[in-house]
């Protein structure tokens, strides 16, 4: 079970009624795994419940009880054992600051495991094991190696490709992304004048490379539709424009595909967006905000696009509330 900021005690109650079964004993009612005669519950970044004003937590609470009490109160006030059920709970480290949240007492009824990162030299026999298995059967080419190099060319520049979308993009300063171009440049040869394209229905589109002239091109027929249909675009598109399009491109005809546009304000980030979304046919939700929008009108919000059940761009500002809410 992955938890959220918004992990209730329902959630885990009704994971626990999913494989388990209520029987009634001597002792009264006794909740116990169905198929097998353990239950192991993982609970993954148990850190990330959000402690309400008052510091407490609803599911920790659930928890401590679980432990501490072996049983719990149903929705009738009646009290139900659990038995042969044990729990596992994760925390991050990079979040050790949140990992504060948990209570002394709730710790205190753990017993605590700390695992480093593995090691390189852990890391090659993890992979080394699972590859032996999945390579076992491969063959080694000898008669084919002119048309395997030719392949491989044609498979270098979209693996150099996604690793600047990968990597590159997530770098907000100028001198890492020098710093990683400069290493990227003394393994490979990158072309700059290449962009990607999708073809294809968003959700399942394959990205084809194209010339940034033609990218261009298209996208200013694109840009024209977009105002005759929409709005007034009020953009240029200048290079860093196109590009941003063509990340952005990438980014939301993936499967879910997500982002955050960090920068100055004024380059274009949200006529880029709303570009990109027009042009597969996806409808572009922004909240309306007032002095008194908060995390009760957003969670609305999110609810009308939901029932409509069709695909959406949502464009939104930061908030941490907002966020931990799309998280859940």
């Amino acid at each position: 079970m992955q938890c959220t900021a918004h992990t209730k005690a329902e959630q885990i109650h009704s994971v626990l009624r999913r494989y388990c079964l209520i029987t009634t004993g001597p002792m009264g009612r006794v909740l116990k795994p169905k198929c097998k005669p353990n239950l192991v519950m993982y609970i993954k970044s148990v850190d990330l419940i959000k402690p309400d004003k008052w510091g407490t937590s609803e599911a920790i609470s659930f928890l401590q009880q679980l432990l501490t009490y072996r049983g719990y109160y149903d929705e009738n006030l009646e009290w139900i054992f659990i038995e042969n059920v044990q729990f596992v709970l994760s925390v991050s480290l990079s979040r050790t600051a949140s990992s504060s949240h948990l209570p002394h007492r709730f710790k205190t009824l753990l017993r605590i495991c700390h695992i480093e990162f593995p090691s390189e030299q852990d890391l090659m026999t993890v992979y080394s094991s699972y590859l032996s298995s999945v390579l076992q059967n491969s063959v080694i080419s000898t008669n084919v190696i002119h048309d395997s190099e030719q392949s491989f060319e044609f498979l270098m520049p979209a693996v150099i490709y996604e690793t600047c979308r990968t990597f590159l993009d997530r770098l907000a300063s100028e001198n890492d992304k020098c710093r990683f171009k400069d290493i990227l440049y003394t393994i490979y040869f990158v072309s700059p004048q290449v962009a990607m394209l999708s073809m294809g229905s968003s959700g399942s589109a394959l990205l084809s490379p194209i010339a940034i002239k033609e990218y261009h091109g298209s996208l200013q027929k694109s840009a024209n539709r977009y105002e005759f249909e929409v709005a007034q675009l009020n953009s240029p598109l200048f290079d860093d424009f196109v590009s941003l399009c063509s990340k952005l491109d990438r980014i939301l005809t993936a499967e879910g595909g997500s982002t955050t546009l960090v920068g100055k304000a004024g380059v274009g980030r949200r006529a880029a967006a709303s570009l990109v979304a027009h042009i597969h046919q996806m409808k572009t939700f922004t909240p309306q905000v007032s002095t008194t929008y908060g995390i009760k009108q957003f969670n609305n919000d999110l609810k009308q696009v939901e029932v409509e059940n069709y695909q959406f761009f949502l464009l939104c500002f930061l908030n941490r509330e907002f966020l931990a809410y799309i998280n859940y």
